[in-house]
C-alpha cells in the first residue's frame, strides 16, 4: 500500500506507523482470521487508544465485516464495543470541529 505513495518519506512514516501500530495490522486480517484473535490480544496489543479517526474508521470497517461469534466471547464483544463508543467520540469531535 506504501509503494503507492509519490513521497518517500509519507512512504516510510506510513510503513513506520502501521509496523508499530498492531491495531492497524487488523486492518489486513481476513474477517475469519479476525474473530480468532483472543480478546486478551484485542485489549492488549491491539488497543485503539493512539489512532486517529481515519485509522479508528479503518479498523472499525475490518471489524464490520468479520462475522463475530458471540458464545463465550464476551471479551472480543466488549472491545468491539469499545472501539464503536470512540468511534462515535471522535466522529461527534470531527463534526464539532474540536480535532486536532
Amino acid at each position: 500500500y506504501h509503494r503507492g505513495l509519490r513521497d518517500a518519506r509519507a512512504a516510510r512514516a506510513l510503513s513506520r506507523r502501521v509496523w508499530a501500530t498492531p491495531a492497524l495490522w487488523l486492518i489486513w486480517l481476513e474477517p475469519a482470521r479476525l474473530t480468532a484473535v483472543h480478546a486478551a490480544d484485542l485489549k492488549r496489543r491491539c488497543d485503539v487508544a493512539g489512532l486517529d479517526v481515519v485509522e479508528l474508521r479503518a479498523v472499525w470497517a475490518a471489524c464490520s465485516k468479520a462475522a463475530w461469534d458471540e458464545r463465550g466471547r464476551e471479551g472480543q464483544a466488549a472491545w468491539r464495543v469499545a472501539v464503536r463508543r470512540k468511534l462515535e467520540e471522535m466522529v461527534a469531535r470531527e463534526r464539532r470541529g474540536a480535532l486536532l
